[in-house]
């Protein structure tokens, strides 16, 4: 009887030891396994890990021109344009306000963008040469607009000229096929590249869009939505846009403003369209 008790014993403390062992062997393996997962999972997703809202702004600066590029193509399937542009030297022997560079391959439109450092009008009045009258400069405003296209709207404006130059062919957009064809707007400076979708192209009340209405996190996006309604504000029916986009209160958007083709000063012709990021 007594041998029977310490065999009972015996099974005990090896049943306990099994089980400690097995308790041991699972935790060293969390250790091991649960690193290794999280690692996989931030480097199969690379958006998610490099440009969440909170943090992609810095990101996005601290890669190289290439990579934004790569950016582009592994994740949203665009091929960025190749541009050889020398800010540096267009700045010397053109004009040196020139600080980016708009491109819209299927409208023909490839231009220097400048922004005079205190007047919003100037080139409005002033070619790049220094000379006064028309075609003016593709330009922004220094009052509303930093130069980083980080603010929520940038807006560049140009003339509508009857020859075809500045901002004139923005209206090609007006036809339908037109618009569905065009779907990016490229913005190059010294260290960046933006792309922009395209999602309306219309015709809007002449007023200044970045003086005359402020939004915040709720009415930004819905504004942007509202572009996107079959609202035919001055009755041209010559409007488009997409039937649908993911708007958010971090949207970014860049606006292109030019005059009406009839000269009714009363509205502008716009073309808006979101940073793809």
């Amino acid at each position: 009887m007594a041998k029977k008790g310490v065999d009972g014993l015996d099974n005990k403390k090896k049943i306990i030891g099994i089980a400690a062992l097995a308790v041991i062997i699972i935790v060293v393996l969390i250790i091991i396994l649960i690193p290794k997962k999280s690692d996989q999972q931030k480097a199969s997703e690379w958006n998610e890990e490099h440009l969440s809202e909170a943090n992609k702004e810095n990101k996005w600066d601290d890669y190289s021109y290439d990579e934004k590029v790569k950016f582009y193509k592994d994740n949203f399937g665009i091929e960025v344009p190749e541009k050889a542009l020398n800010f540096e030297e267009m700045q010397k022997s053109v004009n040196k306000d020139i600080y980016a560079w708009l491109y819209v391959p299927e409208l023909g439109i490839d231009t220097p963008v400048v922004q005079h450092p205190s007047d919003d009008e100037y080139y409005l009045n002033y070619n790049l040469d220094g000379s006064k009258g028309y075609p003016g400069g593709i330009y922004t405003e220094p009052t509303y607009n930093k130069k980083d296209f980080s603010d929520q709207n940038t807006v560049i404006y140009g003339h509508n000229m009857k020859n075809g130059t500045g901002f004139a062919p923005l209206h090609k957009l007006e036809d339908k096929a037109t618009f569905d064809s065009c779907k990016y707007m490229y913005v190059y400076t010294r260290n960046d590249i933006l792309v922009y979708r395209i999602f309306a192209a219309r015709e809007v009340l002449s007023l200044h869009l970045l003086d005359n209405f402020k939004y915040d996190d709720t009415t930004w996006p819905e504004f942007l939505q509202s572009l996107l309604s079959d609202d035919d504000v001055s009755g041209n029916g010559k409007d488009q846009h997409l039937s649908s986009y993911d708007f958010t209160k971090d949207t970014k958007v860049l606006t292109l403003c030019t005059c009406l083709k009839s000269g009714d000063d009363r509205y502008r012709y716009d073309v808006f369209g979101a940073l793809v990021r």
